[in-house]
């Protein structure tokens, strides 16, 4: 249950806060945060790497439409 919540909840925005900031530092012409970029979209080829980055896009995405309305998926069954 904890790797669920910390897969579910966190992780998404550490890899946006981690993206803004390579981003952030290579348009000061720094090397590493460019070969990063460089490296990230080369394994965009890679299937599950580019699920991987579309799947925590898809819950940051949620998580701030979340705060606007409460979208409900599943209906509570009434017993």
């Amino acid at each position: 249950m904890m790797y669920e919540s910390y897969l579910h909840l966190v992780n998404p925005w550490l890899f946006m806060i981690g993206i803004v900031f390579i981003i952030i530092s290579a348009m000061h012409d720094a090397l590493i945060p460019i070969a990063l970029l460089l490296i990230g979209a080369a394994l965009l080829i890679n299937r599950f790497f580019r699920t991987w980055v579309i799947t925590q896009v898809i819950l940051v995405v949620a998580a701030i439409r979340n705060l606007w309305n409460k979208e409900l998926v599943w209906r509570k069954i009434e017993k």
